[in-house]
């Protein structure tokens, strides 16, 4: 059916939100107030996919049409519709169908037109939900009993520009999130991503993220927070220390075991230099007075061996006594050196 103009008798209403309770918004550059006949709603529930630092961003839908109007009269009417809504508070979006759009689609606040037409009369509404939302936070209506192209389009600039101020008053509030620790100065992961360290605050997006909380020395702690849009979240933990490895102590008793291995075993070599070789001292092998020619030639090693194993077992002496805790705390090393034993006694 063609749209023709006729004069207007037009009885209008509008109804702006569902029942939400008040809520605060970015500071933005609001338009003049709204008509005595318009009816704001206050409040918002948060918004589950709303980002922390993203602009606001609203997607213009398709215009739904119960009836019958020709396409040229829907594209104008949707010019009409994006041009009403345009505004410095937020960025307008087309409707489009590449993969990339749909994913910044699904983020942004969505205004759907609906128009229902009949016999020279249009009942029109239009809707705006939040990201993730499927009740609409703000509505508006109206119809005309005789109406044209002309008026409706007038009609529908009216009801726009009332949704866009409630658009413009709908700014997401970031969550954010204040996170402490004792000890001071632990490394943030939130997410998996490194951040920062404690104290901490940042703004977050809204829903439930991972947080953990780790330092040198101490027992990582994990936690999970929902963040929600405009509300405060605090973290605070106390790391548990972790238990310490004396790594001198260990590497001073075991230079201490190795050189008492060492001068144990230079020791040895001295105990058996010049004696005989048994098995390769037969008769043949001695000369006239009895005496074998085959005999250990050890001493140049024992000495060597047993001055390397004094110097470890005096290095480790040396570790522990510089590094030993407490006022009490005493070492004492007694050694034992003869032909045929060697005693080495560390009390401590």
């Amino acid at each position: 059916m063609m749209v023709t103009q006729w004069l207007v008798t037009a009885g209008m209403t509008l109804a702006l939100g569902v029942g939400d309770t008040p809520r605060a918004a970015a500071p933005v550059t609001r338009a003049p107030a709204a008509p005595a006949h318009a009816a704001a709603s206050q409040s918002p529930a948060p918004s589950p996919t709303a980002t922390a630092d993203a602009p606001m961003q609203v997607l213009v839908a398709p215009v739904v049409v119960d009836g019958e109007l020709p396409a040229r009269d829907r594209e104008t009417l949707t010019a009409s519709l994006r041009r009403a809504l345009v505004s410095t508070s937020y960025e307008l979006l087309d409707d489009c169908g590449t993969p990339t759009c749909r994913d910044t689609a699904a983020r942004a606040h969505r205004v759907e037109l609906r128009l229902r037409t009949g016999e020279h009369s249009f009942a029109l509404e239009l809707i705006a939900r939040r990201p993730g939302e499927r009740e609409p936070f703000a509505s508006t209506s109206a119809h005309c009993d005789i109406c044209g192209l002309a008026e409706l389009k007038e009609l529908l600039s009216t009801k726009a520009d009332a949704l866009r101020r409630r658009l413009e008053g709908d700014q997401p509030v970031p969550a954010t999130l204040a996170v402490t620790s004792t000890p001071r100065g632990a490394s943030v992961r939130i997410d998996g991503e490194v951040v920062g360290i404690t104290p901490l605050e940042r703004a977050v997006t809204p829903g439930v993220h991972r947080v953990e909380i780790s330092q040198s020395g101490y027992f990582p702690k994990r936690t999970s927070i929902t963040a929600a849009r405009g509300v405060h979240e605090r973290v605070h933990t106390t790391l548990d220390p972790a238990p310490r490895t004396n790594t001198r102590r260990i590497l001073g008793a075991t230079a201490i075991g190795v050189g008492a291995a060492a001068m144990a075993g230079g020791i040895g070599l001295l105990a058996i230099d010049g004696r005989e070789i048994p098995r390769r001292c037969d008769a043949s092998q001695r000369d006239a007075d009895g005496d074998c020619r085959w005999v250990h030639r050890t001493q140049a090693g024992g000495i060597a061996l047993t001055i390397a194993g004094a110097a470890f077992a005096a290095a480790g002496l040396g570790v522990l006594l510089v590094h030993r805790r407490g006022p009490r705390g005493e070492y004492a090393l007694r050694g034992t050196l003869s032909p045929k034993r060697v005693t080495l006694t560390l009390r401590f």
